[in-house]
């Protein structure tokens, strides 16, 4: 042994040992205490039980839904659009009335317009007098040529029978040939003015068809333009093209309307849909086969989906039902809310739907003992859901009881006392 060594006495080092025994023995009673009275397991709450919500788990026959509010929409609904413009002036209708088919609605005042219907139908006028005139020219025309062509056939026939009497009086020596010439001279002028004459007829008759064309074509024009001044004119009184409800007629009188302009809406009221906006999350989950009912005043009634809009806007798409019960009414414009089936009924572990869901999170949710008047907390995995309960996959089963209230203040609660 060196000079450096320390002896240490026997007894010393024995009552060392001891005490570090004691100091392990006394750590783990204190673990054990805390483990078996819950300290050092997370904060605990003590409250009563009017304070909590106490939920039962079920096991029971499950389908998911989606509530949704619907708006009582028109299947046909047309727009009111002015095809001239023109200063609109008061009328009997207001935004809400119901109008029959053809009922004036509004009526413009477009003194442009109204000058050129004027002006046209005055073109229109002086071109039907000026080819009244030239048929009345024509057939005078035509009439003395018809004269001319007669008188002169005539004179021709009376030529013809001179010439064949004076042919006859100079074969008997009665007669001169110099007579006889001035007969036959007779009658080839006047042969030459009657085909004179035909090649007039002939020529006015082909000049009067094509003039005539002319006049005609020129009228046809005038005509269809003053038909269209006056459709546009007629198009200055806005008629109802439909029966229904007038909407979105907010036009004020005296308002200078361009033409294209939208003034309103008419509803039809004949067939009505219910018009819906579910989140898009349910875009695959609903179809032509899902089954939906509306609750109007406090019954349900079935509906049949006729329309599915997969276009995605602010998050949620389009969907339209029908009401199959015909004999419930409802009004444009109402406000009706509806229940759409996403699957069919099924057996599953479910608990009543409740708001506090929404804020638990990955601690679980409070299993409440009532032997021991305690919740501890228990991991659970959700399900689908509908209004009225919420489908449980994992961490609960039948019979089991679920605290509610607010988890979003309970982050960091391991356990809650219920007295």
């Amino acid at each position: 042994m060196s000079n450096m060594d320390i002896v240490i006495p026997a007894h010393k080092a024995n009552k060392r040992r001891a005490l570090w025994l004691v100091l392990a023995i006394l750590a783990v009673i204190a673990v054990l205490f805390f483990v078996v009275s819950g300290f050092g397991a997370g904060r605990v709450l003590q409250t009563t039980q009017d304070n909590v919500t106490l939920h039962s788990v079920t096991d029971g026959e499950f389908i998911e839904s989606v509530s949704v509010l619907a708006m009582v929409e028109p299947v046909r609904s047309v727009v009111l659009s002015t095809a001239v413009g023109g200063r609109l002036e008061p009328g009997d209708f207001l935004s809400g009335s119901h109008v029959e088919q053809g009922d004036e609605i509004a009526r413009l005042t477009n003194a442009a317009l109204e000058l050129e219907v004027l002006t046209r139908a005055t073109e229109v006028a002086q071109q039907i007098s000026n080819l009244y005139n030239f048929e009345l020219a024509y057939q005078n025309r035509d009439l003395d040529l018809q004269n001319q062509k007669i008188a002169v056939e005539s004179d021709l026939a009376k030529a013809q029978l001179r010439l064949e009497r004076v042919e006859s009086l100079v074969a008997k020596g009665f007669s001169t040939q110099e007579a006889y010439d001035n007969a036959r001279i007779d009658v080839r002028e006047k042969k030459t003015l009657r085909d004179t004459i035909a090649a007039a007829v002939v020529d006015f008759q082909s000049l009067k068809a094509s003039q005539s064309s002319d006049f005609k074509e020129t009228t046809d024009k005038l005509t269809a333009g003053l038909a269209l001044a006056r459709k546009r004119q007629d198009d200055l009184v806005i008629r109802a093209p439909i029966s229904g409800i007038l909407s979105d007629f907010d036009a004020i009188p005296g308002t200078q309307i361009q033409a294209g302009d939208v003034i309103g809406r008419i509803k039809s009221v004949d067939r009505m849909i219910l018009r819906a906006n579910p989140s898009e999350f349910y875009l695959n989950k609903i179809d032509s086969e899902s089954k939906a009912t509306a609750l109007v005043g406090d019954r349900s009634y079935p509906l049949r989906l006729v329309k599915l809009s997969p276009t995605v806007a602010n998050k949620t798409f389009e969907v339209d039902f029908e009401l199959l019960d015909s004999g419930q009414t409802v009004r444009l414009g109402q406000t009706v809310p509806i229940r759409i089936q996403l699957s069919s009924p099924r057996q599953a572990i479910q608990v009543p739907a409740s708001p506090f869901w929404n804020g638990v999170g990955p601690e679980g949710v409070f299993v409440y003992d009532p032997e021991t008047k305690r919740a501890v907390r228990r991991q659970v995995t959700l399900g689908s859901r509908n209004d009225t309960a919420i489908e449980i996959r994992h961490g609960l089963n039948d019979g089991d009881i679920v605290v509610g209230l607010n988890y979003e203040e309970m982050r960091g609660y391991e356990r809650i006392e219920i007295e």
